[in-house]
């Protein structure tokens, strides 16, 4: 378990989330089986600023915008934001831009739950009139990890034989994609490991699962969550497991090398 945790969460020390209280909740998101309209949401530290693009009763574009809306804590599992919902009007956009003629009016409430990454539940009032729905991120291009990183991990191990608690390390990885299987090798002072998984993109992030082999003979299943790629970095939540009740959790990232 150790080596494995060593091979996938050695690429975290670049932290490249948004916030430090819940998974980046920023994305576009939508309803696969109401295609048409959505919710932006940008997530800074523990307040999202949410823009509804909806139709209004006579079918024309309509636009909300939730500019304050706050994180209020795990409810029921999930991580909820709520604040209040406006609707603006001001100049023609063809015409020189005055600040003075924006008008905001609140109309509501919005409310943004979501019990993991890459699914949540959206409800928001208009008007007196209630609409809740559940919604995804939205994915129109797929990320590409390949690359070199030297990384390192942050986790803690339970259920164990020895070894129980805090643990961190550091390796150099090499990632290869090609489609949506991936492949990580790992190169620490102590072992080499390769972990091999399907990645399944979801807006800016994704997931991968699967099992991975270490030169002693180890093999682990894997699982990396709110997996990012920049242009300098990658990053995930990671979960291991090996025989009997041994797990892992922590956090993986890493900087890319030229």
């Amino acid at each position: 378990m150790r080596r494995m945790t060593a091979a996938l969460l050695a690429c975290a020390a670049l932290g490249a989330h948004a916030n430090t209280i819940t998974p980046d909740f920023t994305d576009l998101w939508w309803n696969s089986s109401e295609s048409g309209w959505g919710v932006n949401v940008v997530q800074q530290e523990d307040t999202l600023f949410t823009t509804l693009f909806v139709y209004g009763a006579d079918g024309s574009p309509t636009w909300y915008v939730g500019s304050d809306v706050i994180y209020a804590g795990v409810q029921a599992g999930q991580h909820v934001f709520h604040g209040p919902l406006y609707r603006a009007t001001g100049p023609h956009f063809a015409v020189p831009f005055q600040t003075s003629q924006v008008r905001l009016a609140q109309v509501g409430t919005v409310t943004f739950r979501a019990a993991q990454a890459t699914t949540a539940t959206l409800s928001y009032t208009v008007d007196g009139v209630t609409i809740t729905r559940s919604i995804a991120r939205q994915t129109w291009r797929s990320q590409n990890f390949s690359g070199e990183y030297r990384g390192a991990m942050v986790g803690s191990y339970s259920g164990c034989n020895t070894g129980n608690g805090p643990f961190e390390s550091a390796a150099v990885f090499t990632v290869t994609q090609q489609g949506f299987a991936i492949t990580i090798r790992q190169d620490g002072a102590a072992n080499s490991c390769s972990y091999s998984g399907a990645y399944s993109p979801a807006g800016t992030i994704g997931v991968v699962e699967g099992a991975s082999s270490c030169g002693d003979g180890l093999a682990q299943s894997f699982s990396v969550t709110e997996m990012k790629v920049g242009i300098d970095f990658f990053s995930g939540a990671m979960t291991g497991r090996g025989a009997g009740t041994c797990a892992f959790a922590g956090r993986i990232g890493g900087v890319r090398r030229n």
